[in-house]
């Protein structure tokens, strides 16, 4: 998606804490020929993901959600803000790091990948997706008492967690662990395999170990 010289140049969408979006400026500022984060982009101007940002010298934008008529046109109203915020940069890929909205089907199709049938749009989500969708994967998972789960890299679709899967990595539950134990040892393999995925998709080395992943391999006719 861009010469062979230049970086990959990714915006950050994160409301949080910001580990995962640390992780990924971390993993530009090694491999500053391969990967580029050229924005941060918040809904919460509290989040210390902000603070994140400015201390790697990454401009971020607050966009605030302003409450509509209806949660359609609230969500519209946001977007809206989002794509001028989207038109000021050069970018290949959006990724979404502890991105607390979802997106409406509009939003994701505005940014189709030009030679796949995938979104330009990345997310990562704290189970082995299909199992555990939604908002709280680590408490379903744990609740469920799986003896494994894992993380999941995947492009973004209409439906929620229902896109294309880029790779997964799994860890164990190990017997004693409490719910802290079991999302801190989760959060180690996100923190390890979101930059290293965008690290691949920068390179073209589409090597994983999630089988869906093939379908990303054929382009779009």
């Amino acid at each position: 998606m861009q010469p062979s010289y230049a970086p990959m140049r990714v915006v950050l969408f994160a409301s949080g804490r910001g580990s995962n979006a640390r992780t990924i400026i971390e993993m530009a500022i090694q491999q500053p020929m391969s990967l580029k984060v050229v924005a941060l982009i918040t809904n919460k101007g509290s989040a210390p993901v902000v603070q994140v940002a400015e201390n790697y010298g990454i401009p971020s934008y607050i966009v605030p959600v302003r409450r509509q008529e209806t949660g359609r046109a609230t969500r519209l109203e946001h977007e809206g803000r989002i794509h001028e915020v989207l038109k000021k940069y050069d970018w290949e890929y959006i990724c979404l790091a502890g991105y607390m909205r979802i997106f409406t089907p509009d939003f994701v199709e505005a940014y189709p990948h030009p030679d796949f049938p995938v979104s330009r749009i990345i997310n990562i989500h704290p189970s082995m997706l299909p199992a555990f969708k939604g908002s709280s994967a680590y408490d379903d998972a744990f609740d469920y008492g799986v003896k494994v789960s894992g993380i999941t890299v995947h492009f973004v679709s209409p439906g929620v967690d229902e896109g294309v899967i880029i790779a997964q990595e799994s860890f164990e539950r190990l017997p004693n662990d409490d719910l802290t134990q079991f999302k801190a040892r989760g959060l180690s393999v996100e923190h390890r395999l979101y930059p290293n995925v965008l690290l691949s998709l920068s390179r073209g080395d589409f090597v994983t170990q999630s089988e869906p992943f093939s379908i990303f391999l054929t382009p779009s006719s």
